[in-house]
């Protein structure tokens, strides 16, 4: 008699266990598909804010000129402020996107001969306007800065220069700030003078952590000279090699 009611006991014990894991297995599909839904609704709203931002109008009007040059030590030391200065993850979830911002193109090839490695190029990131240049005749010269964390940790802020039509179409773009702190790490700087030269620096090296001194070695610096017009957009005239590899 006893042990049938030890059996009993156990059988029902068995059946409310695995009814127990059933239900937690229904709550947790639940909760999964919810989190998709989420995500999903998430993403469309984004999408259709995006969609949204490029029907209005620019009154172009009252978005501010800087005044040329302009160089990265500029934006750096604070003489020339960007509305929007990406340069670190936060910014992605902290800025809020406007019609300015959307114009931006993504995926922009990273050309250079120099040793840049880990530059997270052509990246998906959302790009925010930071800087309106000179026209150039009917075309509009734009500044973008992100930040591209997915490839390293130690990446520094990106600068695009992007060039629109006078329907905002875009017609040349280029990366023309970026880097890479760490041991062997690199740094492209630029200078754009009054007559829309514009000078790019590639700057890659090798430096012992912790050294006071921070001797670098392997260093190859590479000076690439353009012309931005209205006819050629931005034109490559020369490049040379200041500091070649040992």
């Amino acid at each position: 008699m006893n042990k049938f009611l030890f059996f009993l006991s156990a059988l029902f014990l068995f059946q409310n266990c695995n009814e127990s894991k059933q239900k937690k297995s229904i709550v947790k599909k639940i909760e999964i598909s919810n989190d998709r839904e989420k995500t999903k609704k998430s993403l469309t709203t984004k999408e259709e804010m995006i969609d949204s931002l490029k029907q209005i109008k620019i009154h172009w009007d009252s978005i501010p000129i800087c005044k040329l040059p302009i160089d990265t030590d500029m934006i750096e030391n604070g003489e020339i402020k960007l509305k929007k200065y990406c340069c670190s993850p936060n910014c992605h979830q902290e800025f809020n996107l406007n019609e300015l911002d959307v114009m931006f193109s993504v995926n922009t090839e990273y050309e250079t001969k120099a040793n840049h490695y880990d530059n997270g190029h052509p990246s998906k990131k959302q790009g925010y306007f930071g800087l309106r240049l000179p026209d150039i005749d009917n075309n509009r010269v734009l500044l973008f800065s992100y930040y591209e964390g997915e490839a390293s940790d130690y990446k520094t802020c990106t600068i695009e220069l992007q060039i629109f039509n006078d329907k905002n179409v875009l017609v040349d773009k280029m990366i023309i700030q970026d880097g890479l702190y760490y041991e062997c790490g690199w740094k492209r700087t630029f200078s754009i003078s009054k007559n829309y030269s514009l000078t790019v620096n590639d700057l890659s090296y090798c430096a012992e952590l912790g050294d006071v001194n921070v001797e670098k070695y392997d260093e190859i610096e590479i000076v690439s000279r353009y012309k931005i017009s209205n006819e050629e957009r931005i034109k490559k005239i020369s490049e040379s090699i200041l500091k070649p590899l040992k």
